[in-house]
């Protein structure tokens, strides 16, 4: 009985560590990127401003304070979209690696229309 213990017990402190190292190694990093949306000139938070993570096609949109979340992204290779209308869009190349916290700047676009002439007839 004792050497059906001892083996046992070599067995599950041979084995052990093994099988833990598998099951942490299965986990995927996962991080968050933050988000902090202005205007150029005047610095005023932009609210409801839409970001969105290509390729994953994950978009969220700014609270009035012109802050947003993209939670649960995996490591990776992306690019963030920024937009609003009446703004340029912007666009960054981002490579995730750690959580990350950006001030995105956008600026104001100026739509230029040609003159009308209203005539009474």
């Amino acid at each position: 009985m004792t050497k059906v213990l001892k083996l046992l017990v070599f067995l599950w402190v041979l084995l052990c560590p093994t099988l833990s190292y598998e099951c942490r190694a299965e986990v995927p990093k996962v991080f968050q990127i933050q988000v902090n949306i202005s205007e150029k000139g005047t610095n005023e938070k932009i609210p409801m401003a839409v970001c969105v993570l290509q390729p994953l096609q994950t978009a969220v949109q700014t609270d009035l304070n012109g802050f947003a979340t993209l939670k649960d992204i995996p490591e990776g290779r992306y690019q963030l979209e920024v937009k609003y209308v009446g703004y340029q869009p912007y666009k960054l190349a981002i490579e995730l690696k750690k959580d990350l916290q950006l001030n995105v700047v956008l600026v104001p676009q100026t739509l230029a229309l040609k003159e009308v002439t209203v005539t009474a007839r």
